[in-house]
């Protein structure tokens, strides 16, 4: 979401997600191999529109979620820790 990217949310536990990235519009659901692989299929088929309406769910979705802090650091952070 940090980069303004249609987002696939990959959860293969045996438990509900943490955080609500499906029910923000924030991502498409990946909790199976099959979903997993239509929701690659739908990403390279959305319409500027669609790709919009993700960017501002994502952006609403930090704002609910993301600390207030730096984004660039949190970023850096995890990237550099992976």
């Amino acid at each position: 979401m940090y980069y303004k990217l249609p987002c696939i949310h990959a959860h293969f536990a045996n438990s509900e997600p943490v955080l609500p990235l499906i029910d923000y519009g924030s991502a498409f659901s990946g909790q199976s191999k099959e979903e997993l692989l239509e929701s690659l299929k739908s990403v390279f088929m959305l319409s500027n529109e669609a790709i919009e309406k993700m960017k501002q769910s994502q952006e609403h979705f930090l704002k609910d979620y993301l600390p207030i802090a730096n984004p660039t650091d949190l970023v850096n952070f995890i990237v550099k820790n992976i």
